[in-house]
């Protein structure tokens, strides 16, 4: 049942007599042009459903699941700053809607209040759309809202649109996958087609870097689309691409393609230009760009690429890729090749090269990499199934336009786990695989390591094929409450050494009444010294009752700043049932904020999914409580109390240890920004529970709560 208002039929007879009479003066707006034969194939063959219902003017209702930019966040404090149905997808609805005659235009079913339903109010057949949409969402909240509210109403098209925050956050490309594509088969599964898109590119003082560091999203999200049968369009590629008339100069070719994106796309306001969210010409011009994409495809490429990426020996600093460009259009092209960063790991070493090519020539490059220093895998960045993604800005006498080329790993690759592990005992195993991408055999050893053991072995991979390779690692005896530290696997073959690396958290299940020592989080990057077992600075504790669970915090020697924001707790939970917590899903977060003075805290309201995925249901926050105190030794004490009723997914007390939550306790100290003056949250000033290095949201990187008053001594493991 759709869940729109209803307009009185004398007011819908009264709007259709008005509408008639503006379409006989001549007033309204002309209607779209018929369907070209190709655009009609290409619409049969991505949307069949949605073209069906869009010939028959029936009701069509959208879904979009994005970011601030779907959102519509305009920098500056913009009087229009959310008005949803500005932004590039409701400009690209309102295309379909003309063209196929929906009279009624696009309508906003849940608008924020203030804000209209419809920008163009008109009657007849129309297209309704929900706004998904939050500032500051990675791929994971989509989850939070297609396992709640997304189908209240039956839903035909579902847009999909992150990368910029993913990028930016501890979500790696290969868990931005698996999410992205469980999204799209919940949509696919709801009855919705599905438009994935690339997100758009963002700038500022090293565009280079941000614009390199969200491609290889794009690309993974094009991936995911072709495998699901659904429609890709990049709205990277589209926010590069413009006309040119003169041969660029190699030194300005870069900077002038950057200016160019810039002035189409951003606002310039003082005191500081916004380069990540789009100005409101932007949204209209890549609304435009994004509805021309899907009634008439990405237009044609002046060349073709395909390359080679040479991965480095150990310890080198510097790679190499090899790459192959050809002209495949029939005049000359001159033009210049601009180098993006691959990922946030590596960056071009020299300057843009310039190029004149005949019709169908080949040119051969080699394009040089240095090391990020910062990176913390030391440079290295992990293939996707033997594919590296490679970036360039190519301005010629043409145009100028974005090409992303899956780059082959050379010679030899790793595919890592990217998962969690609950209850482990004595040791842990997985599989990881070793690719030879060469045209030859490959043999030779390889040697893994992980907190102090060592397992190593023969290899021998056929050309172009995968060896699998199953480690088994001891859980730490020596660590109290959790550690994290590098995996390292080392390949030896033909001579040469590579490394490659993964991240593995270890963490003793937690229990009832247990007092936890929290870890300073700059104290717990990998191989850091004291093993990530905390101090006595931050102390948690867990209590339950067949009524409520209390989460406690004591924090002692730690001087507070006065007033109402002196701490922040961040509690983030899975509570879906023991049977699925071994799946990977959307973990929930209850926030408060507390002063330093005894009495009650701030609770952030608590949105749907707040106890983990499957959650949908809306929840009272007067029945949730936070409060400071101060015990008798002059420890102040933080707690959270959650009604049991709020667990209502999980079977709860029990006396087996199955009866567990996955969980994680953030605490941070409110300090001053040196630079602004204001009050902040830093995480250079907080305490965890686990800090895995995923994302907060991903529920695999939680710890174990056993509700039980004795652990039972397993382990939770997270590989990523």
């Amino acid at each position: 049942m759709w869940k729109i208002v209803n307009r009185s039929i004398a007011h819908t007879f009264l709007f259709a007599l008005f509408s008639c009479l503006l379409v006989c003066a001549g007033v309204q707006s002309a209607p779209g042009q018929e369907l070209e034969a190709k655009q009609r194939e290409r619409l049969a063959v991505a949307t069949p459903k949605l073209l069906a219902k869009l010939e028959q003017h029936a009701p069509i209702h959208v879904i979009v699941l994005g970011d601030s930019v779907s959102n519509y966040f305009l920098p500056g404090g913009a009087e229009d700053s959310e008005v949803f149905l500005k932004a590039y997808h409701s400009e690209f609805l309102r295309r379909l809607a003309d063209r196929f005659f929906y009279t009624g235009g696009v309508r906003d079913i849940k608008p924020r209040k203030g804000d209209p339903e419809n920008l163009f109010p008109s009657v007849g057949p129309e297209i309704t759309v929900h706004n998904l949409a939050r500032n500051g969402a990675v791929v994971l909240q989509a989850l939070q809202w297609l396992t709640t509210d997304a189908f209240d109403n039956p839903s035909d098209l579902a847009i999909i649109n992150f990368g910029i925050n993913d990028a930016g956050s501890q979500l790696g490309t290969v868990r931005y996958s698996q999410i992205l594509n469980r999204c799209v088969q919940l949509c696919m599964g709801a009855g919705a087609e599905v438009l994935v898109l690339g997100c758009s590119v963002e700038s500022g003082a090293d565009p280079r870097f941000l614009v390199g560091a969200t491609r290889p999203y794009a690309m993974a999200a094009k991936r995911v689309a072709e495998a699901n049968g659904s429609t890709f369009i990049d709205l990277g590629d589209a926010s590069v691409r413009a006309p040119r008339q003169k041969v660029p100069k190699r030194d300005d070719a870069f900077s002038s393609a950057v200016r160019t994106l810039e002035t189409t796309l951003f606002s310039h306001d003082p005191p500081a230009p916004d380069k990540v969210h789009l100005a409101a010409r932007g949204h209209r011009l890549l609304g435009r760009a994004l509805a021309d994409r899907f009634f008439d495809g990405v237009p044609e490429r002046g060349y073709e690429m395909s390359a080679i990426f040479h991965y480095p020996q150990k310890d080198e600093k510097q790679a190499a890729l090899s790459l192959r460009l050809v002209n495949r259009s029939d005049k000359e092209r001159s033009g210049v090749l601009c180098p993006l960063t691959i990922g946030q790991s590596w960056r071009p070493a020299e300057q843009d090269l310039a190029f004149t090519l005949a019709p169908s020539a080949t040119l051969d490059i080699k394009v040089p990499y240095n090391a990020v220093d910062d990176d913390p895998f030391d440079g290295r960045i992990s293939p996707f199934h033997g594919i590296i993604t490679t970036s360039f800005v190519i301005v010629d006498q043409v145009e100028q336009r974005l090409y992303d080329v899956d780059s082959v790993c050379y010679p030899v690759s790793v595919d890592w786990p990217v998962r969690g592990m609950i209850e482990i005992r004595d040791q842990f195993s997985f599989t990881g695989t070793v690719r030879n991408n060469t045209r030859e055999s490959l043999s030779g050893r390889y040697r893994a390591e992980w907190h102090g053991q060592v397992q190593q072995g023969e290899l021998l991979v056929g050309a172009n094929e995968k060896q699998a390779l199953t480690f088994t690692f001891k859980v730490p005896e020596d660590v109290d409450y959790r550690v994290k530290e590098s995996l390292t696997l080392e390949v030896t073959a033909g001579g040469k050494n590579y490394r490659f690396h993964s991240l593995v958290e270890a963490s003793r299940a937690f229990s009832l009444n247990q007092r936890i020592p929290l870890v300073h989080r700059t104290d717990y990057l990998p191989n850091a010294t004291g093993g990530g077992d905390g101090t006595d600075t931050a102390i948690a504790e867990f209590q339950a009752s067949e009524r409520a669970l209390l989460v406690i915090v004591d924090l002692k020697d730690k001087p507070l700043v006065s007033g109402p924001g002196a701490v922040r707790v961040d509690f983030t939970l899975d509570a879906r049932p023991f049977s699925v917590r071994d799946e990977p899903g959307y973990a929930g977060t209850v926030s408060a904020i507390y002063g330093a003075s005894d009495g009650p805290a701030d609770i952030k309201k608590l949105t749907q999914a707040a106890f983990g995925e499957g959650y949908d249901r809306d929840l009272d926050m007067a029945y949730v409580k936070a409060f400071t105190s101060t015990r008798s030794d002059g420890v102040k004490r933080f707690t959270i109390e959650d009604p049991r009723a709020y667990f209502y997914l999980h079977e709860w007390l029990s006396s087996s240890a199955e009866s567990n939550l996955g969980v994680n306790l953030v605490v941070t100290l409110q300090t001053t920004d040196p630079e602004t003056g204001q009050p902040v949250f830093l995480p250079e000033n907080s305490f965890a529970l686990v800090d895995s290095g995923v994302h907060r949201d991903d529920s695999d990187g939680l710890g174990t709560l056993e509700l039980v008053d004795q652990a039972s001594g397993r382990w939770t493991i997270r590989i990523h």
